[in-house]
């Protein structure tokens, strides 16, 4: 195992190397699920990570993504396919619909709003 990965193991932060992974081979879908998944069992185990770390990662992973998704999508992906049908908008994780108070990222087919980053953000500032 690379020293890298063995690094990301021990940290709990191999869910931020597969998502990376995923965004450079251009599978948006499965970056966003590993990082929900990932998320989801850090948050269920007893192992700490550094929060500051984890969030400092978070966001290379976000402008990562941004980056990939304005090449192939062009500088506003974020509300193309999506634009002439606002309604269809709804957060992927839980389930409320775009508004004027909730602001929505979207990826292809993907949606996470602005609350929802905060809470994942809250909950791992607890560990």
């Amino acid at each position: 195992m690379p020293k890298e990965e063995a690094t990301n193991r021990a940290s709990g932060l191999e869910l931020i190397t597969s998502s990376m992974t995923a965004i450079g081979e251009r599978r948006y879908r499965d970056a966003l699920t590993s990082l929900d998944e990932g998320i989801s069992k850090q948050l269920a185990s007893s192992n700490e990570v550094n929060a500051a770390e984890f969030l400092n990662r978070l966001k290379t992973v976000l402008a990562y993504l941004d980056s990939r998704l304005s090449e192939d999508f062009g500088e506003q992906w974020e509300t193309q396919p999506y634009e002439e049908d606002q309604t269809q908008i709804r957060c992927s994780f839980c389930g409320e619909r775009k508004s004027e108070e909730r602001k929505i990222i979207a990826g292809p087919g993907v949606f996470i709003c602005n609350e929802c980053i905060i809470r994942c953000a809250a909950a791992l500032e607890k560990h």
